[in-house]
Formats: structure tokens, sequence, C-alpha cells
């Protein structure tokens, strides 16, 4: 899953409600492997975790207004981030 030198990689980040349920939807779907997860306990509900599927990797977290990371209004479907590796925002 690392990038060839000089290449970019993106990672979307997918902002869902249910997020614990999510993770185990893409992971009995789509046989995606947990790379990384903080949360999603009886303890702190909320989630985010990294998956992968293939050679690709993405992120799933529930949605959290606090970073404004929250789904439009019903209807209008998810909001969508874009980030490069390294944190910088396109």
């Amino acid at each position: 899953m690392s990038a060839k030198a000089g290449q970019i990689t993106v990672s979307p980040q997918l902002s869902v409600r249910r997020g614990r349920e999510a993770v185990e939807f893409y992971k009995a779907a789509f046989g995606a492997a947990e790379i990384y997860r903080v949360g999603g306990t009886e303890e702190h509900q909320a989630v985010v975790a990294q998956l992968s599927v293939g050679d690709g990797s993405f992120w799933v977290a529930d949605e959290s207004p606090a970073n404004k990371t929250v789904r439009g209004p019903a209807g209008r479907g998810p909001r969508r981030d874009r980030s490069l590796t390294g944190g910088r925002r396109i």
C-alpha cells in the first residue's frame, strides 16, 4: 500500500452515521482489512478507522459537527472532503 517514489496517493474519508456498523459492512461486503482504528467501543462509540481493499485505502469516520464533517440535509448527500497524503488539502 505504499506509494512509489514521487507518486501521490489519495485516501478518501467517508463521514457516516453509525460508523461501527459501516466499518463492519465494508469488511463483510468488500473484504476490507482494518489498518487503524480509534474508538468504536461502548465507552467511546464514535469511530475513525482506516480500511484497505486491494491496493487502496480509505477512512471511515462518524460524522462530527465539531470537526465540520457532517452529512448534508436529507436528500443532499454526504459531504466530500479531499486531502493529499501529508495532510495538505485540495
